[in-house]
């Protein structure tokens, strides 16, 4: 899936999107709900986009934290790789995980490797 494509179909008032790997039946269900006048979007997208809401009160470094922690980097790694502190890095995760609701590093690498593998730029 690609982002921008998704935009674009949404600036142009589509009344549907599906993902090109949608079952039948939701193909079907989709067809049913435009033609009643409403509009669908696959729940992915929507999840993706809701997410990506999220993503964005994050700054440029708790970004970049983010992107390490789903490669499944220790503290000590992310600092020597960004040229901060583990301390610094401790402190960053605390703000990710409260910004983005989650409980612990390993609901981060998850988040952040969902968002990556639809091709979302972070």
């Amino acid at each position: 899936m690609n982002r921008e494509d998704f935009e674009r179909a949404k600036d142009l008032d589509v009344d549907g999107y599906l993902l090109k790997d949608a079952y039948i039946e939701d193909i079907i269900y989709a067809i049913h709900v435009v033609e009643r006048g409403k509009k669908f979007y696959s729940q992915e997208i929507l999840n993706i986009n809701f997410e990506n809401n999220f993503l964005n009160t994050l700054t440029e470094r708790e970004k970049e934290i983010l992107i390490e922690i789903g490669k499944g980097l220790s503290n000590i790694e992310i600092a020597q790789k960004l040229f901060i502190s583990e301390n610094t890095v401790k402190k960053h995760i605390t703000n990710i995980l409260a910004k983005l609701n989650l409980k612990h590093r390993t609901e981060a690498a998850l988040y952040i490797n969902n968002i990556l593998k639809f091709g979302n730029a972070v």
